[in-house]
């Protein structure tokens, strides 16, 4: 397994799991967190999955975001094309949520806008949590008996759901915590609408060329400097933290 080292504020050999999510821990209660992968060129994605850009160090940084928040927001679209299934944590995760007091397992809340949605796929049928999706105000109000068995269907606005009223149904239900995990449109609406308070970048050491969609894509500017917090190396990824001044 490659080691993973922070270079900076300061230098840490080879971080474990454990070091890593408490790194990653230590932002305050109320914290919205994109996490992506690009390569060099900006794309999110290999052959339409940003899987195939990934390696065992994204994987890890991933699995240490998810494990310290408290609930993974995500596109349906891509949480289909990426192949999710049910949240679970794995049971190094589950004990170190433990001894903090934390349910055992964060909330999957997926935003579609059209209710696309299969009630028996596993990320829903099986999820340890029930999971939350957020919808129109009017597919909420028709959804099918069969979704709403399965996850609580909300309306976060009118023609889309709105990344404001959003976050508000998730901080009503004390999800305050917020992994972010796109893709590229949704997490593009997110930073738009300034709802992000850190992006932990993975940068994997490729050129991808080719249409795959690029972070924060838009026909206006999104204008929000960041402050580098911190950088990881594994091998010749990179993972690039920048946080908000609020």
């Amino acid at each position: 397994m490659t080691g993973i080292d922070r270079i900076l504020p300061t230098t840490a050999t080879d971080l474990d799991d454990d070091a890593l999510a408490d790194d990653l821990a230590d932002v305050p209660d109320r914290w919205t967190r994109l996490t992506m992968i690009a390569s060099l060129d900006g794309a999110t994605a290999h052959d339409g999955r940003s899987g195939g850009l990934g390696d065992d160090s994204d994987v890890r940084v991933l699995a240490a975001a998810r494990r310290v928040a408290d609930v993974v927001l995500v596109g349906a679209g891509t949480a289909r094309s990426e192949g999710y299934e049910q949240l679970e944590l794995d049971g190094a995760s589950v004990a170190w949520r433990r001894e903090r007091e934390l349910p055992a397992h964060p909330v999957l809340a997926l935003v579609s806008g059209s209710l696309d949605l299969d009630p028996a796929h596993p990320m829903l049928r099986d999820a340890p949590r029930r999971p939350i999706v957020l919808t129109t105000d009017a597919a909420a109000r028709t959804a099918d008996a069969a979704l709403t068995a399965v996850a609580d269907v909300v309306g976060a606005g009118e023609e889309h759901v709105e990344p404001h009223r959003a976050r508000i149904v998730l901080h009503d239900r004390d999800l305050l915590r917020i992994q972010c995990e796109g893709g590229p449109a949704w997490a593009t609406a997110m930073l738009a609408a300034d709802l992000v308070d850190e992006t932990c970048l993975t940068l994997a050491s490729r050129i991808e060329g080719g249409p795959s969609h690029r972070i924060g894509a838009s026909d206006d500017t999104i204008a929000h400097p960041m402050r580098l917090h911190a950088l990881l190396r594994a091998g010749d990824t990179l993972v690039v933290r920048s946080v908000r001044d609020r």
